[in-house]
């Protein structure tokens, strides 16, 4: 073990002071370095599944407040309402800035009646994330169809 010593108020042995040993000096600098590694990894990690997240609860949050709503249904069985239109756009536009959202409704065979995106968002974003739900509806006719509706939410591209 070797010992240094750091004196202050001149070289006097009776003077105050603090001591080191080497290997608590050595300890200290494998200590410094394994935190400056730890530090560089971390911050290479990508921190971009909190967006992912946020998409996805979004997506989700929409789908159950139409499906609460019962906005949809209404609007098939009303042979789609100019007021329901309005509402239903009124809902995607009132999306956060710098999100964009769609909505498509399904028949029983899966083929899409109903389209509408919030205005100013283009579908062109990799990362749409979907939520899907069903619903029993009335149509024009007074019977009963069974549909589904998807929400996309994706980040807007500016």
């Amino acid at each position: 073990m070797v010992t240094i010593k750091f004196l202050f108020n001149g070289s006097s042995s009776k003077s105050k002071g603090f001591v080191i040993s080497f290997d608590s000096l050595l300890a200290l600098v494998f200590l410094s370095l394994l935190m400056s590694v730890t530090f560089l990894y971390l911050s290479q990690l990508n921190t971009n599944y909190t967006n992912d997240i946020k998409l996805i609860d979004l997506s989700n949050d929409l789908s159950i407040s139409f499906e609460k709503s019962n906005l949809l249904s209404n609007l098939i069985s009303t042979n789609y309402s100019p007021d329901l239109i309005t509402q239903i756009k009124l809902v995607l536009n009132n999306v956060p800035v710098g999100y964009c959202a769609d909505l498509t409704i399904y028949n029983s065979s899966n083929d899409p009646i109903f389209y509408m995106l919030k205005d100013e968002c283009l579908n062109n974003s990799i990362n749409t994330y979907y939520s899907s739900r069903t619903m029993i509806s009335k149509n024009i006719s007074n019977n009963f169809s069974y549909n589904t509706f998807t929400i996309g939410v994706w980040t807007k591209n500016v």
